[in-house]
């Protein structure tokens, strides 16, 4: 982390480009669509689901097109982390109006994992926070979250980050899984 605190930082805007793409439940031709809650995502890993829901029951705060390599990021109780990296199971979902939408990344040489990583890091959530405002449920505007510092070190310590965040995360898996195959015994 020490790196990371010496490296240069540029600001999400600067980096990072939001999506608007929008979906109008008057327009589906299905009975049902795939629908990304805020407390759909995990704030321990990061990980998002989705669920089945009646097209003609969808919240009006379902709007947001998401698609692989996405990056979303919840505006209320933003510190919180439940920040998620849309994979190919989640491609197509709608997500929430309450998530902000990372699709661009407007700078080639950063590592899209390696930006996840950091924004779901305390040194991002804490920036989040400060810019919150509200008592019981703080919330961050799209115009707040795109200031927050981002640090940007050389690509190889970005790629070294990212191969060590999919790292663990395997290793988390494989424990999850090998500590339920032993209860399930």
């Amino acid at each position: 982390m020490s790196t990371l605190h010496r490296s240069t930082h540029e600001i999400l805007g600067n980096i990072a480009k939001l999506c608007h793409q929008r979906w109008n439940p008057e327009e589906c031709q299905e009975d049902t669509f795939r629908y990304i809650e805020i407390n759909s995502v995990s704030r321990e890993t990061g990980e998002a689901s989705y669920s089945n829901t009646l097209t003609k029951e969808a919240p009006s705060r379902a709007q947001n097109i998401v698609r692989k390599d996405d990056i979303i990021i919840s505006l209320t109780r933003p510190h919180h982390g439940s920040i998620a990296l849309i994979d190919n199971n989640l491609d197509g979902c709608i997500a929430s109006t309450g998530f902000a939408v990372l699709r661009e990344i407007k700078d080639p040489t950063l590592n899209r994992t390696y930006l996840y990583s950091v924004l779901r890091s305390q040194f991002c959530l804490n920036q989040m926070l400060q810019r919150s405002s509200g008592g019981n449920y703080p919330a961050i505007t799209t115009d707040q979250l795109m200031r927050i510092l981002i640090p940007t070190p050389q690509p190889s310590i970005q790629n070294h980050i990212a191969g060590f965040m999919r790292s663990a995360y395997t290793q988390k898996k494989q424990k999850e899984q090998e500590a339920n195959d032993l209860l399930a015994s």
